[in-house]
């Protein structure tokens, strides 16, 4: 395990919602929702606002219907009470009727003695027609009946005055232009129905607004009719504000203006925790790192030598710990000085970590002229690395003229070799070495002392 393996700390990738764009969403919604009950509310205003109009159109349609039928009544109850009169007079009783319900458009008068038929003078006679002939003579007294021709539709009204039936003949187009509703015929559609459903008069339009309608009954004699008025979009639209629309764009609006604020403040936040992960890994890098040489120092040295024993138990494989020593240092500190002594440590860390090469191989300093070696899937071969060590530090040929072993600077080393077992622990191992490492300095220094467990496995080897 290299230093920089065990210095990176674990990275966990983790999806994130952006705040912002859950805040345009919610916002977004909440905006609509309150919208569509807004408009809603209107709606149904401007549907009940319509409702109430209609309902005086209605009774207006009603009204001018009924007076134009109390005007059979009105000549009934003359007929009634002197039937005597003579038809000149009569003619002129039908007349006056005529000026005063111009949606009348003729009456009869039929029996033994008499047969008076009389049309609106200011219309064509309806008498003419063989249609409204063969109605009369179908229509029985106290009867109502409907009859089309040309697209107008007539209501006939009978009654009966003694032995005389009396007829009525009414326009309802003409009814209805004398209604309120004729006002409002370009954004309703009204249907007149009879009893049974069968259509009497109708005004189509398009684009009908299906949850505004308004269904009134007429009564007339015997007869009761059913006044369909349904609203067009367009008239229930004119009676609705712009108020949710504007607070539907206002709402928008400010979602976005929040979200936009949430947004940049989302990525200096963001450019902040950045800055601040890279802080911690240089800190973290830092604090595995040994300040003078660069080596792993003592704390994660520790850490990584349990990962080893551990990984070597579970895979049944060798460790190898090396302690290395310079020998006689703080006779080279009191010989040339602190700051050189700072100086040869980093050139001997320096030559020690171009020893090893392997990606699992560790070198860390443990102390102030301490270091060690943990080296992974390792058998006896590594004496020769020892061996190697002791050599190239002596041939580097650091000054030493302190040293009672040589002029130049040497190591003592210490070399435990493990295999894998229930004894392989960091303190048992620890304990080998510095064990190891105390031999060959008892023996003189610019040595090393190896302990290698016994073979229980086939022999790995350790390339130098």
């Amino acid at each position: 395990m290299s230093a920089s393996d065990a210095a990176s700390p674990q990275k966990t990738n983790r999806k994130k919602f952006d705040l912002a764009i859950i805040f345009a969403i919610c916002g977004a919604l909440f905006s609509l929702l309150i919208f569509l009950f807004m408009f809603k509310q209107e709606r149904d205003a401007a549907i009940q606002q319509f409702q109430v109009e209609m309902t005086q159109g209605a009774a207006s349609f009603q009204q001018s219907l009924t007076q134009n039928a109390y005007s059979l009544e009105t000549l009934q109850a003359i007929y009634q009470l002197d039937q005597t009169v003579d038809q000149e007079r009569l003619k002129q009783t039908i007349h006056s009727l005529f000026s005063r319900h111009t949606s009348l458009k003729g009456m009869t008068i039929e029996n033994s003695d008499i047969s008076l038929r009389l049309a609106d003078s200011g219309t064509d006679s309806i008498f003419a027609r063989a249609e409204v002939n063969e109605a009369l003579s179908d229509l029985s007294s106290e009867q109502v009946d409907t009859l089309t021709i040309d697209q107008e539709t007539y209501a006939l009204i009978s009654a009966l005055a003694n032995d005389a039936q009396l007829t009525g003949v009414i326009s309802l187009s003409s009814v209805l232009e004398r209604s309120q509703l004729q006002q409002v015929l370009g954004e309703v559609q009204l249907t007149l129905l009879d009893s049974n459903k069968q259509v009497i008069l109708t005004h189509d339009n398009s684009s009908l607004a299906v949850d505004a309608v308004l269904s009134s009954s007429i009564q007339l004699l015997d007869k009761q009719w059913t006044l369909d008025l349904t609203a067009t979009e367009e008239r229930i639209a004119t009676g609705m504000s712009f108020t949710p629309a504007l607070f539907l764009m206002t709402g928008l609006l400010l979602s976005f203006l929040v979200a936009s604020y949430l947004k940049r403040v989302g990525h200096h936040v963001k450019s902040l925790r950045t800055e601040q992960a890279n802080l911690t890994e240089q800190m973290a890098e830092t604090s595995w790192s040994d300040p003078l040489t660069g080596l792993v120092n003592k704390l994660h040295f520790d850490e990584a030598l349990d990962v080893e024993c551990r990984r070597a138990v579970r895979e049944f494989s060798p460790l190898t710990m090396m302690l290395l020593k310079i020998d006689s240092f703080k006779e080279y500190s009191d010989e040339y000085g602190v700051e050189a002594a700072q100086g040869m440590l980093q050139e001997v860390s320096s030559v020690l970590k171009n020893s090893v090469g392997r990606p699992g191989d560790m070198i860390a300093r443990i102390d102030d002229h301490l270091f060690a070696f943990i080296l992974p899937s390792t058998n006896e071969m590594v004496i020769q690395l020892a061996e190697r060590c002791c050599d190239t530090i002596s041939g580097h040929g650091i000054p030493h003229q302190a040293s009672p072993i040589d002029k130049v600077v040497t190591l003592s080393i210490g070399v435990a070799t493990m295999q894998p077992s229930r004894l392989l622990t960091p303190e048992y191992l620890l304990e080998l070495s510095k064990q190891q490492l105390q031999e060959a300095e008892d023996k003189g220094g610019n040595q090393f002392h190896a302990f290698v467990d016994g073979i229980k496995e086939p022999p790995l080897t350790y390339n130098v």
